[in-house]
């Protein structure tokens, strides 16, 4: 039937799930200091969601030494090469090393944002 191996018909997840869970990995856990109410100045959360887009890269553009806009840019190359590779990752890992590497990632990224919330805070 088709040239499919029925077993490995089910292997890959579809595009548009590894889209959506590399999406997930990286941007759910920027909700942490959210929902610990770690943020409680409007300005602050304000000032805080404009950088949930780039935060996941934020740490590596910060040991570089950038600031201003070439810190913004930095974040934001390195959140795209992120979610390339954890496209590529969930798409094509078995899900018994794809689900643990997820979570590893999604760990780092909730630890970066809440030491982010917390310099915010500073």
């Amino acid at each position: 039937m088709n040239g499919i191996d029925p077993a490995a018909r089910g292997a890959l997840r579809t595009r548009a799930r590894s889209v959506g869970l590399a999406a997930a990995t990286l941007w759910l856990p920027t909700l942490v200091p959210l929902a610990l109410g770690m943020l409680q100045d409007g300005d602050v959360v304000s000032r805080y969601l404009q950088f949930v887009p780039v935060l996941p890269g934020i740490v590596p553009a910060v040991l570089t030494g950038a600031d201003g806009v070439l810190l913004v840019v930095v974040a934001l190359l390195v959140t795209v090469v992120a979610v390339a590779v954890l496209y590529v990752l969930m798409r094509e890992l078995p899900r018994r090393i794809g689900y643990p590497v997820q979570g590893l990632v999604m760990v780092l990224v909730a630890l970066q944002s809440v030491g982010f919330a917390h310099a915010l805070l500073a």
